[in-house]
């Protein structure tokens, strides 16, 4: 992952550079077949499966760009290695070094039990507004009934990159009247839309965004899965929303125009998602998303993601192998053999899952009880800080008062 993205980063910029990161990966890519002498086979699976998807990637850039073989010879001794490797079939952190990441690394401040509460509580509060919303839509029929009879937005004779790029415009749009964002940042921090590279799709297995780090930001990427499907998915303006305008991309948008240099690279992922999540409720605020099922497929979201939390905890907890956990992800519209890859990745990032809806419920709180009458103020007092973490942004909009809209 690091040699693809290091490598697909330089691909518009000059040589020298692009040169210094070839010569850079050979004896990176050794260091690391050096260090790995044991690890979890379902790591070294999934390791084999991201080389070979990253090799053939870096092979289709030899007509492009100059000298990469020895890059090539590097991942093939990497992969080799990785064959011959002794393997382990546990994969799991312990106890306490899982609850260390989801108290202090990922920023939740509250212990295993705490956090499945908090799971819960969320998939019974999106289990009773989607029992609301289909009884309003279709009196009589269930929410996953109502959701089965909705139809996908024709295509007409765009291709979903095609969709996806003007719905980031209208997006785009839509906040640049509402004021969450300049003219002048919207020309110069464009959203590019294009389908999620080969390198990538090993490790990802939904539709993501990425923005090169840089002050002043140039603008960065809605890299979407499924890219040659032949209908959009029923939320594809949610997802759209919570990638690139006032998602993922806004926040990156923000942080990476602060004045206060400490501030722009500072990270967390219980507040990057969160906000994403947010982004979505925002849309719903400001009037964006006020369509008939819009309701519905909102809440579908929430619940969607508290069950890839509560997924997440469960096999790195001992609850649920991988076959279990699929299960639990096949009523909501995945494959058998979608969802079982989908939790097989979510073991390299123990805990990653719960930032979504933990991130969420941390800024509805907020909100609630500083910008409910003002979304668009309140959500620029929160860009306006960078990724400072939720107990100094409390402390902020405590000390600053949000006007009545």
């Amino acid at each position: 992952t690091i040699a693809s993205i290091g490598l697909s980063q330089t691909l518009d910029e000059d040589l020298d550079l692009w040169h210094q990161r070839v010569k850079n990966l050979p004896p990176f890519l050794d260091e690391a077949r050096a260090n790995l002498r044991r690890v979890p086979t379902l790591f070294r699976d999934l390791g084999l499966e991201m080389l070979k998807e990253t090799r053939t990637w870096i092979a289709s850039l030899q007509s492009l760009r100059p000298g990469l073989a020895p890059v090539l010879g590097a991942l093939d001794r990497l992969g080799e290695h990785l064959k011959r490797i002794p393997t382990t079939k546990e994969f799991r952190l312990n106890g306490e070094l899982l609850e260390a990441i989801v108290r202090y690394h990922l920023g939740c401040d509250t212990d295993i039990e705490g956090i499945y509460y908090e799971l819960d509580r969320e998939i019974q509060e999106a289990e009773a507004i989607l029992t609301r919303e289909a009884n309003r839509l279709s009196p009589g029929s269930s929410w996953l009934q109502v959701l089965d009879s909705l139809c996908p937005s024709p295509l007409h004779q765009k291709s979903i990159l095609g969709l996806y790029r003007e719905t980031v415009l209208q997006l785009g749009h839509h906040c640049l009247e509402h004021g969450l964002i300049s003219e002048e940042l919207l020309l110069s921090c464009p959203v590019q839309v294009a389908p999620t590279p080969s390198h990538l799709s090993a490790i990802r297995s939904a539709s993501s965004y990425t923005m090169p780090p840089g002050h002043p930001p140039k603008g960065g990427t809605f890299w979407v899965i499924n890219a040659l499907a032949k209908t959009p998915p029923l939320d594809y303006q949610m997802l759209a929303a919570h990638e690139t305008y006032p998602g993922h991309h806004l926040l990156d948008v923000h942080r990476w125009s602060l004045d206060r240099a400490l501030r722009r690279p500072i990270e967390f992922p219980l507040f990057y998602e969160g906000w994403a999540c947010f982004a979505e409720e925002l849309m719903a605020h400001t009037g964006y998303f006020r369509g008939p099922a819009d309701g519905l497929l909102l809440a579908k979201r929430r619940l969607w993601r508290a069950i890839r939390g509560r997924v997440d905890l469960d096999i790195q907890t001992g609850k649920r192998d991988f076959p279990s956990a699929a299960q639990t992800l096949t009523p909501l519209g995945m494959s058998k053999s979608q969802a079982l890859s989908t939790v097989r990745k979510y073991a390299l990032n123990p805990g990653y899952q719960l930032c979504y809806t933990v991130g969420l419920r941390r800024f509805r709180h907020l909100y609630q009880k500083f910008g409910e009458n003002n979304p668009v103020e309140f959500a620029l007092k929160v860009l306006s800080q960078g990724e400072i973490g939720f107990d100094n942004l409390e402390h902020v909009l405590s000390r600053q008062k949000i006007s009545k809209d």
